[in-house]
């Protein structure tokens, strides 16, 4: 039976020997009138899944993201570890006006559209890649399904929150989409860099500020690329077991300084993170363990 275990690939490994030096360590900062929300909701309500299929391949796909409790534990940390004001709802859905429910309308619900184009598009580029290998397909495609979702969180923490962001929107996004996927250390976790490389082939940079005018869009998404892939070695080196993990890294000739430039970049961002959302954090929130981590 073929391996399934990929993670990542020395054609992927090798991108960061050319790892170039970005503005990706966002700083952030929030306004004084930034405070614990007044009308607190209910942790079980902070955030919903509404889907809205239409096709026996909507229900398919819904099927494995369910099977994989990719709702579920999304749902699970964010209602033990946030305070919200405004509770999330993402719909699930065909491109078209938000289906608003009364307690939506009622709560004024901070609604996020996430298209089944999307699932669409990414599973059947995944069945191309990995042809034969359903587990890898499902495994991949529901990791990549969470990373959007935890950086659509990450957009909705820095407009309701009010926070600044010193630098790209999307680098800022994908950092805290990287670190929640790092930390909770299961089989999304294993996958990040397939996931995240997925992710971005079809919800590639439009917008960006870093070198607008010089870099097409391809090359910024290659850069946020690395960048995920070097916030994930960052990790490693901290959280996990450095020696071993160093040894794996010297086969493919990594450069030290790269190395630990990348430790000081994981650091740096969650401890960035951190401060930024800790006025929305609950007392026993497992991400202020994240922190005395490092």
């Amino acid at each position: 039976m073929m391996n399934i275990a990929l993670k990542i690939t020395i054609k992927k490994l090798l991108l960061l020997i050319t790892l170039i030096e970005l503005g990706f360590f966002s700083v952030f900062g929030y306004s004084s009138e930034q405070s614990e929300p007044k009308d607190v909701i209910p942790p079980e309500s902070l955030l919903q899944f509404q889907t809205f299929a239409e096709t026996e391949q909507d229900e398919n796909l819904l099927r494995t993201l369910e099977e994989a409790n990719t709702f579920n534990r999304i749902k699970k940390f964010i209602n033990t570890n946030f305070v919200l004001g405004v509770p999330i709802r993402f719909h699930i859905q065909h491109p078209k006006e938000s289906k608003l429910i009364a307690t939506e309308l009622d709560k004024q619900s901070h609604v996020v559209n996430l298209p089944f184009s999307f699932l669409h598009t990414l599973h059947q580029g995944l069945t191309n890649k990995y042809e034969y290998q359903p587990e890898v397909i499902n495994t991949i495609f529901s990791a990549s399904t969470e990373y959007y979702i935890w950086s659509e969180f990450a957009e909705y923490l820095i407009d309701n929150k009010q926070l600044d962001v010193e630098g790209d929107i999307f680098a800022a996004t994908d950092n805290l989409a990287t670190i929640i996927m790092l930390n909770q250390n299961d089989s999304s976790s294993d996958y990040i860099a397939d996931a995240s490389e997925a992710y971005l082939l079809i919800h590639s940079t439009k917008s960006s500020t870093i070198n607008q005018q010089a870099q097409s869009e391809l090359q910024l998404d290659q850069q946020r690329y690395k960048h995920i892939i070097c916030l994930s070695i960052g990790f490693d080196q901290i959280i996990q077991i450095p020696n071993y993990e160093k040894l794996h890294l010297n086969s493919f000739s990594w450069d030290e300084r790269k190395i630990e430039k990348c430790k000081d970049s994981y650091s740096l961002i969650m401890r960035n993170w951190h401060h930024a959302i800790k006025p929305s954090l609950q007392k026993n929130s497992i991400i202020h363990h994240w922190l005395n981590q490092l």
